[in-house]
């Protein structure tokens, strides 16, 4: 049997977590001798996230901000989530995956539980062709990145032909090429 522990369906309030129907349909199949896997989906965010963390929105490499919608598949809404390059929203998608794994690990039917299957849908799949996130935890994420990988704003400079005064001038490309990206 495999079940969804869907993140706006499971914490509808801030820190109160809704198990009964999950419990229900994880005894439902142990009593039919039938294995579970959960799997957990945090990109169907809990509406208070959107509400508390509203700058954590994905931003497209064209500047477009996605607001929580429904997707075809996840009825409970809150798709795509939020971009968890946000620390805050990393730490509440992490704790809402703990305390699913905590509730469920070691339950006798629990076959597996499946993390994030097929995270490259978040929100890339209903936007083919746009590049997320350039929202500004990504690009803080991103500079770090160049920091530690080139060093010396000089060596990124030269490597990539700009003339960047300062790190702070330092953004995401718009528009990917893979002779930078190879650098």
């Amino acid at each position: 049997m495999k079940l969804w522990a869907v993140w706006s369906w499971v914490e509808r309030t801030k820190d109160a977590f809704y198990f009964d129907d999950l419990d229900d349909l994880v005894a439902l199949s142990e009593a039919k001798g039938l294995q579970t896997v959960i799997n957990i989906i945090p990109e169907g965010a809990p509406y208070w996230l959107e509400r508390l963390h509203p700058d954590a929105r994905y931003v497209s490499n064209e500047g477009a901000t996605l607001k929580f919608s429904g997707a075809a598949n996840m009825p409970s809404g809150g798709w795509p989530g939020l971009c968890r390059d946000k620390p805050e929203v990393a730490e509440l998608a992490n704790r809402f995956l703990t305390e699913v794994a905590r509730r469920y690990a070691f339950h006798p039917s629990l076959v597996s539980l499946d993390v994030w299957n097929e995270p490259h849908l978040d929100p890339a799949f209903d936007y083919p062709d746009k590049i997320f996130c350039y929202c500004r935890y990504s690009q803080q994420r991103f500079v770090a990145w160049l920091k530690n990988k080139y060093g010396a704003l000089d060596e990124l400079n030269r490597a990539w032909y700009r003339a960047y005064y300062s790190w702070d001038d330092v953004t995401a490309c718009r528009g990917w090429s893979q002779k930078i990206l190879a650098k």
